[in-house]
């Protein structure tokens, strides 16, 4: 008889043989042990569930669990990750996913559903919470600004953003991704601290942007920002979802649609207020 249990650490050696089906180049058994063993939320001690058939795991279900902090409150979100149920227990694939949703006041998020995953979530109230991608080519040439400059040293980032970016990056350090901030030289206008990875795509690099802090200092400081991406990770476009850019996209910048959209289940979060730290997206690189 099958039972679902809570994934914990301990059970990672049962769970790891479930994770290797989806052959990530990036991730190795050791990667994966340590991304698991990391927590970033104060009420879930988990990081998803399993499914248990005579003391084997024969499914999982991944959730990275955070709490983010909107004007002055505390939200619970959840991250979906790594779907998937040996074939002949495929029967009881819901038993993984309805404890997710039995939390209220929980954001689950799933940005990278597969088709089938997409059906079944639609069908438990899951929306749309992105369907495509901004496409941002870099600009040249580009000459340093008077007014801002780019910070990448970790410890001055430290210094300059505030308790809650402190917190963000505490939980996205460089083992993971990679993090600068654009600083306005006279200090009037502000940070924008920026979470982004070197990802790749169909034989095809680019940066991946998760996470910005001020979406006003991030576009108007784009060709800069792009031209900092191509010295350091070698790409010559940037990719970010399009909710992220706000009502409208600077040129020459295209969307570009993606395969599967994303999709969220919330009672309480609108989806721009939704970005995708703490996701497989960042961790697994993913686009």
């Amino acid at each position: 008889m099958v039972e679902v249990r809570k994934a914990t650490i301990e059970l990672f050696d049962s769970i790891y043989p479930l994770l290797s089906y989806f052959d990530i180049p990036e991730m190795d058994r050791d990667r994966w042990q340590d991304l698991l063993s990391t927590r970033w939320s104060k009420r879930h001690d988990y990081f998803g569930h399993v499914l248990i058939d005579s003391g084997r795991a024969v499914g999982f279900l991944g959730g990275f669990f955070h709490e983010r902090i909107r004007d002055g409150r505390s939200f619970p979100f959840c991250n979906l990750f790594s779907w998937y149920v040996l074939e002949e227990f495929r029967q009881h694939s819901l038993l993984l996913l309805l404890p997710f949703l039995k939390e209220e006041a929980l954001t689950v998020t799933s940005l990278t559903p597969s088709e089938k995953a997409s059906v079944i979530l639609r069908q438990f109230g899951f929306k749309v919470l992105d369907s495509s991608l901004v496409m941002m080519p870099v600009l040249f040439p580009c000459w340093k600004s008077r007014r801002f400059e780019i910070i990448d040293d970790p410890g001055e980032i430290q210094k300059l953003v505030n308790s809650e970016d402190r917190q963000i990056l505490s939980g996205h350090d460089s083992n993971w991704c990679q993090s600068m901030a654009i600083r306005s030289r006279n200090e009037e206008e502000g940070y924008c601290l920026i979470i982004f990875n070197k990802v790749r795509k169909k034989a095809l690099n680019f940066t991946q942007v998760y996470y910005v802090s001020s979406l006003e200092l991030f576009k108007k400081n784009l060709n800069l920002i792009q031209s900092h991406f191509f010295g350091l990770n070698r790409t010559l476009c940037t990719v970010v979802d399009r909710r992220l850019m706000g009502k409208s996209i600077p040129f020459p910048c295209f969307t570009y649609r993606l395969r599967y959209p994303r999709l969220y289940r919330s009672g309480s979060m609108p989806a721009e207020f939704i970005d995708n730290l703490y996701s497989e997206l960042l961790f697994l690189k993913r686009i």
